[in-house]
């Protein structure tokens, strides 16, 4: 398993309750995670990286510990700087970053953009348990 494999697998293996409890929650920041070259954002926070950063890299995925289909999206870590630029950093550690986003939180356009996102991922699992 490479460097970047790992670093993810042990974000989801070991934190992943933790950041949905916090995302579920989750307005106006956006939390990023290190794992290898990429910092990587689930859920809420991944869609304001995506509000903010339209070239986020983004992954639906299906894993054992969440209850529904994630979606994380991720930066390469060059390009964290400039993307964030504009935003005011609130917590900042060697393997997480929060950042605030201006504005105001609307629920309804981030289930949408959630719905589309997973969408794929679903049918993926619906044609496997045919």
């Amino acid at each position: 398993m490479n460097y970047l494999a790992s670093e993810l697998y042990n974000l989801i293996e070991k934190r992943m309750p933790d950041i949905l409890v916090d995302e579920a929650v989750n307005r106006l920041c956006i939390h990023l995670y290190y794992a290898g070259r990429y910092w990587v954002a689930f859920e809420k926070s991944a869609f304001n990286l995506c509000s903010v950063y339209g070239k986020a890299i983004i992954n639906p995925m299906k894993i054992l510990t969440a209850p529904f289909p994630i979606v994380m999206a991720s930066i390469d870590g060059d390009s964290i700087a400039s993307a964030m630029r504009n935003l005011q950093c609130r917590e900042r550690s060697v393997k997480e970053l929060v950042y605030e986003i201006g504005g105001t939180a609307n629920d309804s356009t981030y289930h949408q953009w959630h719905k589309r996102k997973v969408s794929s991922i679903m049918a993926y699992y619906g044609q496997g348990q045919q």
